[in-house]
């Protein structure tokens, strides 16, 4: 009996938790819905061109010769920000293709350490190779460090150009990435 009752006590207590936890989920889920959305508004120059007020064509016509040099003046500075990104894409196309040349290199460099690699597991795993072929093994290793310190050097020449390039177009106030 004391058995059947403490298993019917844990049973009430399951069953109360269970149903606390159902409340306190949907007091959760209530809080949620009810929660306000943040209301801050973030402008952008976006944001006041589209508001930007439109003159009429019989706005036009009364408008004064000032308002005429203004527009000329605008357009200007419109085709001086034409001029500029123009300018900035050519910066950023060079940037571009540099970064692309830096990045074959650094396959083949890496290609070519990975097949020295593998060269000399063979030559070395094979007790019978580095008896017949000392000499060829030599020359080869020799013709790869060769080829291996041009490789990083020509690696090392254009990483510096892509720092010139990028540190020419900063300056020339285009970002240079």
């Amino acid at each position: 009996m004391k058995r059947f009752l403490g298993v019917f006590v844990m049973g009430v207590a399951v069953l109360l938790c269970t149903a606390s936890a159902q409340s306190l989920g949907e007091a959760a889920r209530k809080a949620k819905t009810e929660k306000k959305p943040a209301t801050n508004k973030v402008y952008t120059n976006d944001d006041f061109s589209s508001q930007a007020p439109v003159m009429k064509a019989a706005e036009k016509e009364s408008v004064p010769a000032d308002a005429d040099k203004d527009a000329k003046a605008e357009d200007k500075s419109d085709d001086a920000d034409k001029a500029k990104a123009a300018k900035a894409a050519e910066w950023k196309q060079k940037v571009e293709e540099q970064k692309k040349a830096v990045g074959d290199l650094e396959r083949e460099v890496n290609l070519m350490e990975r097949e020295h690699q593998v060269r000399v597991a063979t030559y070395y795993a094979d007790a019978g190779n580095q008896l017949r072929d000392s000499k060829k093994w030599f020359e080869d290793e020799k013709k790869y460090e060769e080829d291996h310190a041009a490789k990083q050097k020509a690696l090392a020449d254009a990483r510096q150009k892509l720092d010139d390039m990028q540190e020419s177009a900063r300056k020339a106030g285009m970002g240079g990435n």
